[in-house]
Formats: C-alpha cells, sequence, structure tokens
C-alpha cells in the first residue's frame, strides 16, 4: 500500500502535506501534476514548499507534466465523434476540461502504472467546509482535512505559523491554472488588472481561434470574448473589489 498526497501549491493542499507529516503521518509520494499553464508564482512558491520538505521531513515533491503542449490541443483537430476533423479549440466549461485530463489526470495515471502501484490511497486537500463536495467517486481517495477537521480559517493558521502563505492569495480566493476557463469574472478581472502577460496570452490564443474556421470552441467564457472582458473594465461597466473575502467557510 503507498499513500499518495496530492499537491497542487493552493493553501489545502499545502495545509493537508504539511498537517500529515506534522501528525506522524507515512507518505511515500507527494505529487504534484503540472498543467504548465500556472501562475510563475506557484512554481516559485512550490519550490519554496520542497526545499521545507526535504529539510524538515526529509520528503520532496515529485513533479509530473503532459506529455502535449496546451497548444497543441486547443489547435489540434477531433480525432473521433461527429467534430472528427474540426480544430478542437479551448476548453469548454460545460463538459469536463480535456486540458485537466491531459495534464493532471492522465499523468498521474502513467506514473501509477509505471511505478507498479497496484494499492494506494491518494490523499486529497477538501477542507471540512467541502465535505459535500467530498463525494467518494474512488474507494482510493482520503480527505484527511476533513477528518482533522479544518477549515479555512485553521488552513491560514497553519501556513501562517510555518511562513508558507501563497501570494496568490492577495489576489484570489482560490487558485488554479492560471487560464483556466471555470473562474470566476472577478477573477478575470484580477488577471486583466494584476497579471497582463497571461491576459495578454489569453487573448492571443483567442484571437487565432476566432480568426479561424471550423472550430469546436473559440471563446474562453461563454457568450463573451476577452476582449469585450476588457472593454467592460475599462470602461468601469464592471469592476471588482482588489482584495478576495477570505471569510472562513465552515459555517457553509
Amino acid at each position: 500500500m503507498k499513500h499518495i498526497a496530492m499537491v497542487s501549491g493552493g493553501r489545502d493542499s499545502t495545509a493537508m502535506v504539511e498537517k500529515m507529516l506534522q501528525e506522524g503521518r507515512d507518505l511515500d509520494y507527494i505529487i504534484f501534476t503540472d498543467t504548465e499553464q500556472e501562475f510563475g508564482f506557484m512554481y516559485e512558491y512550490l519550490d519554496k514548499f520542497n526545499d521545507r520538505l526535504k529539510s524538515v521531513y526529509g520528503k520532496e515533491i515529485t513533479y509530473l507534466k503532459p506529455k502535449s503542449k496546451f497548444e497543441d490541443w486547443a489547435f489540434g483537430k477531433v480525432t473521433r465523434g461527429d467534430r472528427k476533423g474540426m480544430t478542437r479549440g479551448l476548453p469548454m466549461i460545460t463538459v469536463v476540461c480535456y486540458w485537466k485530463r491531459e495534464s493532471k489526470v492522465y499523468p498521474f495515471d502513467r506514473f501509477i502504472k509505471e511505478n507498479n502501484i497496484t494499492e494506494y490511497t491518494q490523499y486529497i486537500g477538501y477542507t471540512y467546509s467541502e465535505r459535500k463536495r467530498a463525494v467518494v467517486k474512488d474507494t482510493r481517495q482520503s480527505f484527511p482535512l476533513i477528518d482533522y477537521k479544518m477549515c479555512e480559517a485553521d488552513v491560514d493558521r497553519l501556513l501562517e505559523s510555518i511562513d508558507m502563505v501563497n501570494p496568490l492569495y492577495n489576489h484570489f480566493s482560490r487558485t488554479g491554472c492560471a487560464m483556466c476557463p471555470y473562474q470566476s469574472e472577478r477573477s478575470m478581472y484580477t488577471l486583466w488588472k494584476n497579471y497582463k502577460d497571461t491576459w495578454e496570452y489569453m487573448k492571443t490564443i483567442e484571437n487565432k481561434l476566432l480568426n479561424m474556421d471550423s472550430v469546436v470552441n473559440k471563446t474562453w467564457k461563454i457568450g463573451v470574448t476577452i476582449q469585450e472582458l476588457e472593454d467592460s473594465f475599462i470602461e468601469n461597466k464592471k469592476s471588482f473589489s482588489d482584495v478576495p473575502d477570505k471569510a472562513c467557510e465552515c459555517a457553509i
């Protein structure tokens, strides 16, 4: 039996790993599946956490990467089904994100197979306030923060105590792939205002797709382009606070 913790660089999974190791729990692997579309700050943060893991616990993060590049998929062709031959375009929020599958699910599956792991427990960083979300679809999954009854406020206190607060939380209430199409409009506003390189990259990809024929999905958000969002932000038709709500969610 192997014990595998998944760490994303977000506060919950980081706190989960730290708490488990503080409690003397056995972890054979601490895995980060890299979308290769993370914020630069996220990679720096993971390096810092990795240094702590090595110096304090003698552990280190295992980094997994996708076989393909994001743009290969965005500009690649659908290979089967009714849309065969069409350009794939951007991930759609109405279905499971193809890039999550390619950059997170498949690399983990390959890791399990390549290391001949037949039995394992996979630890996921859902907090106590997310216990309704933690419906076990795979009996090998476990949620230590729920077992510890740790909510967001507890997570924040733990990370503050070890100087491992992720600077991305100065702008976001949740972290993930920098270009995630599932993120809120408030998060998109934050991207536009504070992360210009990411915003311009998203706009460049979208503009290329908008000028192409036979594309499954041309825009990051349904019914609106990045440029239209930008125009609304500039014209103050849509504006949001710079400081995300960090209220504890345990009452939910």
